[in-house]
């Protein structure tokens, strides 16, 4: 039992996390985090406006009105 000594105590403890390193470990992955969510945001935002095709239907709603009317006709 000759190795437990407070020298290598204090060697194995040297060994550990601190504080500090948590803290900075935990900054760094929040900071990942975040530009991984950046970067699916945008790219959820390019498929929404791919996707959004109400402007389209609406504008082909207004024409189909416009030719019933003109036509005198109900399609």
């Amino acid at each position: 039992m000759s190795g437990l000594t407070k020298e290598y105590f204090d060697q194995q403890l040297k060994k550990l996390a601190t504080k500090e390193d948590i803290r900075s470990g935990v900054d760094e992955l929040a900071v990942m985090v975040k530009h991984g969510f950046d970067g699916v945001d945008r790219q959820l935002a390019e498929i929404v406006k791919i996707l959004d095709v109400r402007r389209v239907v609406e504008e082909h709603e207004r024409k189909i009105a416009k030719l019933e009317a003109t036509l005198n006709v109900k399609l």
